[in-house]
């Protein structure tokens, strides 16, 4: 008996000891987490006072440039600013890179939702930890042209940044690249490799081509007839060649990546007119598996949740253009007439893609050219032609 006795009390001993330092490490890391929680908003609205203040300083000082490094708390990885006086929730490329980031996008609506001139929440400073915007706040009067927002990244904790003066408001601009996480916009040029790679995946070397033009080997024969891009191109075979479009033809490529990419093209001629312009978009192999149109099913019937999302809106009347896509990867755009009036078209991949993935994304653009009406210009002296270099907008 003396020993079970003695057994049970230093049980008794052993399970109060382990209830006492639980509600001390229970306790005790509480107490931490509400300091460490306090302090990061301390430091929180510390750097939103500095900011601000920097930014009404440069207002009040004409044609200036200010240098600025901002100590940032909390894990903060990334800071968006939006210009919520002049972003246009109309705009399909704003609309989504912002679908997907609540608070920003809730920065853009009006405060009361049944009026629409009413003025929006004043938010436009966002603070992004892995992917997630975890707080919203006011940075003062900054602009920021299209697509309205800007992205910094922070590095060692701190963010770098130059603030100059644009009459009542301020326009941020990013140190280097290394603080550059925002929309890249620049111009596609292929190099005569990547034209030979691109058609020789995409384009029908048959009677729809002529080989001047092309030197690679194209698609042809059942393969090509299997190609929704393949079938467009030959439907509208009949008295048309395809042409390489070699100059008066600008292509842009946006791209702004958070959890998701989203990526815009802006088509325009310098002057005049292009009939039946196309454009064929390479994504690289490696980086994106497969296309699917969002809410498309795989074969078993289940979502392919983790492959690509493609959303576009192809227009009306005049407007509207032919959308197809292929999964190579390829992505094409067809339009009946394409003019000085810049074109706009945007598609969205479930993946955030890499500054190597991005940097193999390669564009080619055609027309389908008149064979008659070519012929014709060629007896007439002085004529110009549309075709030469494609490269950015003048």
């Amino acid at each position: 008996m003396g020993k079970r006795g003695e057994m049970s009390t230093h049980w008794l001993l052993y399970m109060t000891a382990l209830i006492v330092a639980s509600a001390i490490l229970i306790f005790g890391y509480s107490s931490f987490t509400k300091v460490n929680a306090q302090n990061c908003l301390a430091q929180s609205l510390v750097f939103e006072q500095d900011f601000k203040a920097a930014v009404e300083k440069a207002v009040g000082s004409e044609g200036s440039v200010f240098e600025k490094s901002f100590q940032i708390p909390c894990g903060v990885d990334r800071v968006y600013f939006v210009d919520t006086d002049n972003a246009d929730t109309s705009d399909e490329f704003v609309r989504s890179v912002f679908v997907d980031m609540p608070l920003l996008w809730d920065s853009l609506q009006p405060i009361n939702p049944l009026d629409m001139n009413s003025p929006r929440t004043g938010k436009n400073m966002f603070f992004s930890v892995k992917g997630i915007i975890q707080k919203a706040a006011f940075g003062g009067n900054i602009s920021i042209e299209f697509p309205y927002f800007q992205c910094f990244k922070v590095v060692n904790g701190r963010m770098e940044m130059f603030l100059e003066e644009n009459a009542t408001r301020v326009k941020l601009r990013h140190k280097d690249k290394r603080f550059d996480c925002g929309a890249r916009e620049a111009a596609v040029q292929p190099t005569p490799a990547d034209v030979d790679t691109m058609v020789t995946e995409a384009v029908p070397l048959d009677d729809c081509t002529t080989e001047e033009d092309f030197a690679g080997p194209g698609v042809s024969g059942a393969e090509g007839d299997k190609s929704g891009i393949t079938e467009y191109i030959k439907g509208r075979c009949k008295d048309r060649k395809l042409k390489r479009v070699k100059d008066n033809v600008g292509v842009k490529r946006v791209i702004s990546v958070h959890d998701k990419t989203v990526v815009e093209l802006k088509f325009r001629t310098n002057e005049g007119e292009i009939e039946e312009f196309v454009y064929i978009e390479f994504l690289p192999k490696e980086c994106v598996e497969k296309l699917r149109r969002e809410n498309d099913q795989d074969d078993e019937g289940a979502m392919e949740g983790e492959l690509t999302r493609l959303e576009t809106n192809r227009g009306q009347g005049q407007d509207s253009y032919d959308f197809r896509f292929e999964n190579d990867p390829l992505l094409m755009w067809g339009f009946p007439i394409l003019g000085t009036k810049e074109r706009k078209v945007v598609y969205r991949l479930n993946n955030g893609l890499s500054e190597s993935c991005q940097e193999k994304i390669k564009g080619i653009p055609f027309f389908m050219e008149n064979i008659t009406l070519a012929a014709a210009q060629q007896q007439i002296p002085n004529t110009r032609s549309l075709r030469g270099n494609v490269g950015g907008f003048p």
